[in-house]
């Protein structure tokens, strides 16, 4: 069982083979850590919320206490239903009306649910006549019930700044996170095993996504849970590789990902 709101076309709840694995009533304030939302036209931060392209400046979103515009545009807007069955729900948004984001970009969003697990699409179609920059990330919310276990064979981390802006990539030899904060980035592996005293899953890239967000929400903003973030592009990727997340005029790319029990 899923539970899909068309606010953000997030990912609410998660239930496999009789095991609940994401609980919409585990956030005291789901938007203030966008439980669930999709993140787009990019994921993570925007540095002073502005970007270049084509010799224009951009300014889009609302700036955080540390100047960054977090999580794209469309977290707390209502997508459009397209399809809905027992199985597959199918959701769509149209980009174009902000003017720090002028580009008609076509998303659709779409959960399946799968035997034992969720496979999560995303299609983005630009329908304008100029390139478009483009990401995309996704922010369910597990349930973390101690002791746990969340590894990886990751071969880098991005470290950050004060204000959690990309300033380099180090390598590393994976990642074995059982508890404390956490609210970093991986790369250089297509999957991640999240093990707890009631279940255990995998969360699998699957097309057009090579980065892992964690973070790790404090117990004032609910009960124990872990955000696993599937994102096309690290933090300020308009600023730091805008040219790397380019949609050609008519160009369709897919993203996908999926969540398997064990």
């Amino acid at each position: 069982m899923a539970l899909i709101s068309k606010t953000g076309a997030a990912l609410k709840a998660l239930t496999v083979d009789g095991v609940e694995l994401i609980d919409p009533n585990a956030a005291y304030n789901p938007g203030q850590i966008y439980f669930g939302s999709i993140l787009a036209p990019w994921p993570n931060r925007l540095e002073d919320g502005r970007y270049q392209l084509a010799g224009k400046e951009f300014f889009a979103g609302k700036l955080d206490a540390s100047n960054n515009a977090n999580h794209g545009l469309v977290y707390d807007r209502e997508f459009e239903e397209v399809s809905a069955s027992d199985t597959e729900v199918v959701l769509s948004y149209e980009f174009g009306a902000d003017p720090g984001y002028p580009y008609s970009v076509e998303l659709a969003i779409s959960y399946e649910l799968t035997a034992g697990g969720l496979r999560v699409g995303a299609t983005a179609t630009n329908r304008g006549e100029i390139a478009a920059p483009f990401a995309i990330g996704f922010h369910p919310y597990f349930l973390a019930s101690e002791p746990f276990e969340l590894s990886g064979a990751f071969t880098h981390v991005i470290q950050t700044d004060s204000r959690m802006l990309p300033i380099a990539k180090a390598p590393v030899d994976g990642l074995s996170y059982a508890g404390g904060e956490i609210d970093t980035c991986y790369l250089g592996a297509s999957e991640v095993s999240f093990k707890t005293a009631r279940f255990e899953l995998s969360i699998e890239l699957e097309k057009n996504l090579d980065h892992f967000m964690f973070y790790r929400p404090g117990p004032d903003q609910g009960e124990s849970m872990i955000a696993i973030e599937p994102m096309s592009s690290p933090a300020n990727a308009f600023q730091n590789e805008i040219a790397e997340h380019l949609l050609e005029p008519g160009e369709t790319r897919e993203f996908s990902f999926a969540i398997r029990m064990r």
